[in-house]
């Protein structure tokens, strides 16, 4: 009575075991493919024909291996069709540690890392990676980091990022004191263009008699322009062109 019962279990090992086989000689199929479609590139495979599962097989295998070679822009491309967000973090890190910030950056915001664009943006401004600060910080709307990263760049004389920074933010208090800092320490351009983004003429006016006196007369042309002084535009103009 036993025996059909037995018969019945011993069947559904067969096939659990034929199919266990034809898994395993797909698998070994599939990785026979692999170099192949590696030499043809991710903008050069179409994958259309495939299942979501297969063709998310083939992209995550592809992003791995070229991972493991250190092809690392071919395997972003992969990691992002295949929509692995974890492998992208991985992908940003290497770009890391190769020193590629802006790289780093854009796999980091392809994962959806906050975490990881937070922690980047720290570090650059410690080491005083101050541009890659900037995008990190702007990645992920940290507006206190942000407002933490212009501070040192003020300190450390980085006034083009500081006037970056404070006019993301929309800061007119600090750019006016910047604008202070860059008058004493005679960095009129910048000076000049963070007067016309606060649009104070009469500080635009001062600068520009500065500039007069020390003969930059294009700067003084423009500063008095944009404080819409066009008496002595005129006398410039007039007197030496």
């Amino acid at each position: 009575m036993d025996s059909p019962i037995i018969e019945g279990v011993i069947s559904n090992l067969v096939q659990e075991a034929e199919k266990t086989a034809q898994k395993k000689e797909d698998s070994e199929n599939f990785k026979k493919l692999i170099p192949s479609l590696i030499e043809k590139g991710i903008d050069s495979l179409d994958l259309s024909m495939f299942s979501y599962e297969m063709k998310s097989k083939v992209l995550n295998s592809l992003g791995e291996e070229y991972l493991r070679k250190g092809n690392l822009d071919e395997s972003q491309k992969a990691f992002v069709l295949a929509e692995n967000k974890n492998k992208l973090i991985e992908v940003g890190d290497e770009f890391m540690k190769l020193g590629l910030c802006g790289k780093a950056i854009e796999a980091y915001k392809l994962a959806g890392s906050r975490g990881r664009l937070h922690s980047m943006g720290r570090q650059c401004l410690q080491e005083g990676r101050f541009s890659a600060a900037i995008r990190a910080f702007k990645a992920t709307d940290d507006k206190e980091g942000l407002l933490s990263l212009g501070c040192s760049c003020i300190e450390r004389g980085r006034y083009e990022e500081a006037f970056e920074i404070f006019s993301e933010l929309g800061e007119t208090e600090r750019l006016k004191h910047l604008a202070d800092a860059c008058l004493k320490t005679q960095n009129y351009n910048i000076c000049g263009e963070i007067l016309k983004k606060i649009d104070d003429k009469e500080k635009l006016n001062a600068l520009a008699e500065i500039c007069m006196k020390n003969s930059q007369l294009k700067l003084a042309t423009e500063l008095f322009e944009a404080a819409e002084n066009f008496s002595m535009l005129k006398f410039v103009r007039e007197n030496f062109d």
